[in-house]
């Protein structure tokens, strides 16, 4: 407990949480363009007819493509769900 009202409490947890629904619920999510700009996020690649992603040569060769996502994905969101960022491998 804090030793003051005005001490912040600070956890490395993170818990998904929606304003609906109960607990466990799933809500499914997918990358959108930016309003602004039209343009999908760095991360977020377009797919052809195949589903494949497209990528540049450059990003082909980048050591950090697992980050990129195809425009395509969907993401379940669970409501609920705890990330505890002190066990990130």
């Amino acid at each position: 407990m804090a030793e003051n009202k005005n001490e912040i409490n600070l956890s490395n947890k993170i818990v998904l949480r929606s304003v609906r629904g109960k607990v466990g619920n799933v809500i499914k999510i997918q990358p959108c363009k930016n309003p602004e700009t039209s343009e999908y996020a760095d991360c977020v690649k377009r797919v052809d007819s195949n589903g494949d992603m497209i990528l540049s040569e450059a990003e082909r060769n980048d050591p950090n493509r697992v980050y990129f996502i195809k425009e395509t994905d969907t993401f379940d969101v669970v409501d609920g769900t705890t990330f505890d960022l002190d066990n990130v491998r």
